[in-house]
């Protein structure tokens, strides 16, 4: 580890805890923490989405950052299609996005909050089409998640 240098220290004073009597010692000179370590990384954030509104998740994700949407209970090869939009409206705010459902059914969806998303509720919503018919058959493949979103 190479000395600490002038710009990457701290001065710490101390003084005896049971002594009654205040002392000044030197101040001691200590290192700050490398400048060129990363910061500790979050873990990310994963939401699976639930077949009905009411019972859907809630996840709060700050503008900038990302989230998963995973789940399951597709057909293996099915094109699972994900839309975003303000909570509770026709209103999208990201362009639809399509995967290929895995062997078990399963998909997985990164999505990017863009710094300048205005802060506030989403909703988040995977279906399939085509052989899923429509009416209820379309909308009984629905799965939903809530997004809050907060300022960075």
């Amino acid at each position: 580890m190479q000395a600490p240098t002038p710009e990457h220290t701290a001065t710490v004073a101390t003084t005896p805890a049971d002594s009654g009597t205040p002392v000044t010692e030197p101040p001691v000179t200590e290192p700050l923490a490398d400048p060129t370590t990363e910061a500790p990384v979050e873990p990310p954030i994963v939401v699976t989405p639930d077949p009905t509104w009411e019972e859907a998740p809630r996840i709060t994700v700050r503008q900038g950052s990302s989230f998963t949407a995973t789940g399951s209970g597709y057909q293996a090869g099915q094109e699972v299609f994900l839309n975003m939009g303000v909570y509770q409206t026709d209103s999208m705010v990201l362009e639809e996005q399509s995967v290929i459902a895995d062997a078990t059914g399963g998909y997985s969806f990164t999505i990017t909050i863009g710094p300048d998303l205005p802060p506030q509720t989403y909703g988040v919503f995977t279906m399939v089409r085509g052989g899923a018919g429509s009416g209820a058959d379309y909308e009984a493949t629905k799965q939903f998640a809530i997004i809050e979103v907060v300022p960075a």
